[in-house]
């Protein structure tokens, strides 16, 4: 099984989320996003998921 949590932020000084839902044309000079998603994750086989959150040290 593997568990994902996707944490963001996302800069949008112009309103961009409301214009991108209405379907206008956005330049990406405007706003930005960063994610970082975390992934928990059961045996060996998904290890390399859990790296960052002590893995290296099994």
């Amino acid at each position: 099984m593997i568990y994902v949590v996707n944490r963001g932020i996302i800069y949008d000084p112009e309103q961009a989320i409301e214009k991108l839902k209405k379907g206008e044309y956005m330049s990406p000079e405007t706003y930005y996003f960063r994610t970082t998603p975390t992934f928990e994750a059961s045996g060996e086989r998904y290890a390399m998921l859990a790296w960052g959150r002590g893995a290296e040290s099994n």
